[in-house]
């Protein structure tokens, strides 16, 4: 077993020293670990802590894994200390185990190694991929997107693009809910920015991906099962504004 967690450690490192993320980044994480795990044959908990500690010597600024909660548009409650992340085990691992700050969001909340806080404080806290919410502050400071263990490609962060570019598939939403901080409650009213649940349009991530990749935007490793790949957020910006704009409907494809 010792020698797979060398060989999980060598692989990783060398992806991640294939890398120019320039020191201080903001590192923004979406993570799968089934097909690595079932390839090292480690726990979840062994390689979230690979992960974070490796990535940890590029000298982030922050990392910040998504720990969305899905739930909450039947829920309608939201405990930000207690509620699952809902996307992944690497997600609740790094919740739980590395994280000390999650922003009070109870649909697309986001855990971090840093407290930023006080970063936060002038953005609204109850809204998402909107013009005042903390996917301003990621796109303005340009994180650095991050897939690992993947199958296909995934930035949230193209959410904000698309309300950027204002596209015809997307629409301000509001829900009323519950929201418990701290083991006090309080009623709120939260937007976010959605496809509506009938919509026949959904995301082209095939066609993303391939796209990013031939014009050398997108950065990968050749390592088929870590599926190491990155980007800019002000890459991904420039060269999908510019392909929306000659056609609103580019980043997505009829789904039945």
């Amino acid at each position: 077993m010792d020698n797979k967690v060398n060989v999980f450690k060598k692989d990783l490192d060398e992806c991640i020293r294939s890398t120019n993320f320039d020191n201080f980044s903001l590192l923004m994480l979406h993570v799968k670990l089934k097909t690595i795990k079932k390839f090292y044959k480690e726990s979840y908990e062994k390689l979230t802590g690979d992960i974070i500690n490796s990535l940890k010597k590029t000298k982030p600024k922050n990392i910040i894994v998504p720990t969305f909660t899905y739930s909450f548009t039947e829920k309608k409650c939201f405990d930000n200390l207690n509620s699952r992340s809902e996307v992944g085990k690497f997600s609740e691992t790094f919740r739980l185990k590395h994280s000390v700050y999650r922003t009070n969001d109870p649909l697309f909340s986001l855990a971090h190694t840093e407290n930023y806080d006080n970063e936060y404080k002038e953005l609204n806290k109850l809204a998402a991929f909107t013009k005042d919410s903390v996917w301003k502050y990621l796109f303005n400071n340009n994180v650095t997107i991050v897939n690992i263990g993947l199958s296909h490609l995934i930035i949230s962060l193209i959410h904000y693009i698309e309300f950027l570019c204002d596209v015809p598939y997307r629409k301000i939403f509001i829900l009323q809910g519950m929201m418990i901080d701290n083991n006090e409650k309080a009623n709120i009213s939260y937007t976010f920015y959605a496809r509506d649940k009938n919509s026949k349009y959904g995301l082209n991530w095939d066609k993303i991906e391939k796209d990013l990749k031939s014009n050398r935007l997108l950065k990968y490793s050749d390592n088929n099962i870590l599926n190491f790949n990155w980007i800019k957020a002000k890459d991904l910006s420039k060269f999908i504004m510019l392909r929306i704009k000659s056609n609103p409907y580019y980043l997505v494809h009829k789904i039945d």
